[in-house]
């Protein structure tokens, strides 16, 4: 194979987990952030002069989705389709029709059953819903991100070399983003001097009923976050993503860089104002120093004085409200909010009362139960739960068997994604159409993983069977 290294399936695992933030970040984006992406391509196909399928695929997505970033598909008045789900759906259909692998078998018939259950879930929580078009777009749309992403984790990622260039695709883009979004905090404009607009002027005709929340960089008069949590959140998973990095290269210059990259992302997420992902973020690195020991204890602990020591005066008062500095009533709203959606459990526990009747909650959770009902909640919670086990399983096993490369980087995206479960304990995450793509994309990584899991079943008892002394 051209002297590639076929990855094993912890690695598959971890090309899952990696896909997943790759689409999370490219529904995440916004000018700067988009414009991030374009100035950071030219730089990486240099990296590799001959790209394999795998890697042209994402980074083709990745600048597709710059290129029409800012541009939705209305349909009637209130539903939308982004141009980067098509994107996403045309760019899978090329893949499926080229040549397939000697010997590989399909995975239509299993991935099959997958789709017609969840369709089913869809059809039954559509005959409560006040709009059943818009949930039956919600679940269609769903089935097509589900079926790519399930196929993509084996089909694109194929390689660690594939790996660490998109990794390394979405930390640069990353890295640019915030760095222009923190510079235009303090007045620099930087957005305006490339793109020739301002991020206000670029959206204010598609987004006129948020148009009050860019009136500053990150913060509204009331002082709290400015701009969607998925883009803070997606910059939340890169961090980990950089980490990773740090982990598997031995440049001491890229070392360098990614110090650097990993600093700015975390200048970034406190001066976003989104009081959960900053405690995402310390639970999960606290999550990963306890398992690496003292040292790293005391790195983290350093590091963070380094980023509180720089932060503005509102990102430090808002913080303040973590541990009762100051009076923050949002507290009191998401209790009231908790005890609505309780009730609304309550009277509609199976089917809930369909999406976005319940109101905003601020538990997504709770949100999923309120709204869809306690089977899709258990659905989503299954699989979720699902792709953490895996991951920590993995990382003991390759412990155990002194395996530390493997072991670390497993460590990393665990405890990735349990702070990032915690942003949806505590925080508004989404609204409709980011319902669905985290729905559906931990939906179909979580059903991955699990067919993963009963592929190495298989293999292990044939090995036994393979290694069995004859009668």
């Amino acid at each position: 194979m051209n002297g590639e290294t076929k990855l094993p399936t912890a690695g598959i695992s971890l090309g899952a987990v990696l896909l997943f933030i790759t689409v999370h970040f490219c529904f995440s984006l916004d000018l700067k952030f988009a414009g991030g992406i374009i100035m950071a391509l030219p730089a990486l196909v240099v990296t590799f002069l001959s790209p394999r399928k795998a890697s042209v695929y994402l980074l083709s997505y990745i600048a597709l989705c710059f290129a029409v970033s800012n541009r939705t598909i209305y349909i009637g008045e209130v539903y939308r389709i982004y141009p980067q789900e098509v994107l996403l759906v045309a760019l899978f259909a090329f893949l499926l029709m080229s040549r397939q692998g000697a010997g590989e078998k399909p995975l239509v018939s299993w991935s099959g059953k997958c789709v017609v259950i969840l369709t089913l879930i869809g059809i039954i929580t559509a005959a409560k819903h006040e709009q059943p078009m818009d949930l039956a777009l919600f679940y269609a749309k769903g089935v097509l991100l589900f079926v790519p992403v399930f196929y993509s984790v084996r089909r694109v990622v194929t390689n660690e070399r594939t790996l660490q260039i998109v990794c390394l695709a979405l930390v640069a883009a990353a890295l640019v983003g915030s760095f222009m979004s923190i510079a235009d905090y303090h007045g620099l404009d930087i957005a305006k001097v490339i793109f020739g607009e301002t991020e206000k002027e670029v959206l204010s005709e598609l987004r006129m009923e948020q148009e009050f929340i860019f009136e500053h960089p990150f913060y509204r008069a009331g002082g709290t976050h400015a701009f969607p949590p998925f883009m803070a959140s997606s910059v939340y998973l890169i961090f980990f993503l950089s980490a990773y990095l740090y982990h598997v290269s031995n440049n001491r210059r890229f070392h360098v860089f990614l110090r650097i990259a990993q600093l700015v992302f975390l200048i970034f997420i406190f001066y976003s104002g989104y009081r959960s992902i900053w405690i995402a973020l310390m639970l999960s690195l606290a999550l990963y120093a306890f398992h690496r020991g003292a040292k790293t204890i005391l790195g983290l602990a350093l590091a963070g004085l380094l980023v509180t020591s720089i932060l503005p005066q509102s990102a430090i008062d808002r913080f303040g409200q973590l541990y009762g500095e100051s009076q923050d009533t949002s507290v009191k709203k998401r209790i009231f909010r908790t005890e609505t959606a309780v009730q609304s459990i309550q009277r509609s526990p199976l089917l809930g009362r369909g999406w976005g009747a319940s109101g905003l909650i601020h538990n997504d959770f709770l949100q999923f139960g309120a709204d869809a009902g306690i089977g899709t909640l258990i659905t989503f919670l299954f699989f979720y739960g699902g792709v953490l086990y895996r991951l920590y399983w993995r990382y003991w096993y390759a412990m155990r068997r002194g395996r530390g490369r493997e072991s670390h980087c497993m460590l990393i995206f665990f405890a990735a994604l349990t702070g990032y479960a915690f942003i949806w304990i505590s925080g508004s995450h989404f609204n409709v159409q980011e319902t669905f793509i985290t729905f559906w994309l931990v939906l179909a990584l979580g059903a991955k993983v699990a067919f993963l899991s009963f592929e190495e079943k298989v293999g292990n008892q044939a090995e036994i069977r393979a290694g069995a002394p004859s009668a």
